[in-house]
């Protein structure tokens, strides 16, 4: 279910104009909205508040216990190489909530899954295969971090070699089996997809 909110800056403009500005950001809301809506998406009553955005975001996520927040990220400018703005780092940096911010650059095209096979990530995978069907987009798995750090701190066999094609490990098998034991044990991504159906 979604929740739009809007929160509109402290200003020292008349009150007419304030109330202007409010109503303007209702109707906004409000077609926003009806669009989702129209889409067959849920959506709750849209939220407008005044203030510091990143507080009422923040404040509203926990009140109204989110899974989620997204946020548009626009950034400053082509130049910045962050790409947000002080509401969205703001964001990022105090909230509890997973953020996803979403930039207006074209759509959602390649994701990156990042996993270790823990339940959290089990459960994270599973909504970047969801999110990859949605968008027909790219989707890649990266685990092995924690394999490799483990192999360091205990003098496991390196250099470790990736182990992500089923037919790179066959040919190591046939024609290289001295690599075997540098080969990583993570799944390849199909098989970790497989785990999960």
């Amino acid at each position: 279910r979604q929740i739009p909110i809007h929160v509109i800056p402290e200003t020292d403009v008349p009150a007419v104009t304030q109330k202007m500005i409010r109503s303007a950001a209702e109707k906004e809301l409000e077609k926003f909205a009806a669009r989702l809506a129209s889409k067959g998406v849920s959506v709750r009553k849209p939220i407008l508040l005044k203030g510091a955005a990143y507080y009422h975001i923040i404040n509203q996520a926990e009140l109204l216990d989110v899974n989620v927040i997204c946020i548009g990220a626009g950034g400053k400018g082509p130049s910045d190489p962050i790409r947000f703005g002080t509401t969205v780092e703001k964001v990022i940096r105090k909230s509890l909530k997973p953020v996803w911010t979403v930039s207006s650059s074209g759509g959602v095209k390649k994701i990156l899954c990042a996993v270790d096979l823990s339940i959290h990530s089990k459960r994270a995978l599973k909504n970047a295969i969801h999110m990859a069907r949605v968008f027909s987009a790219d989707l890649t798995i990266i685990e092995g971090g924690n394999e490799l750090l483990d192999r360091v701190k205990t003098g496991g066999t390196l250099p470790m070699i990736t182990s992500c094609s089923p037919g790179w490990i066959k040919f190591a098998e046939h024609f290289y089996p001295d690599l075997l034991p540098h080969l990583s044990t993570c799944k390849s991504p199909q098989q970790m997809v497989g785990a999960l159906a």
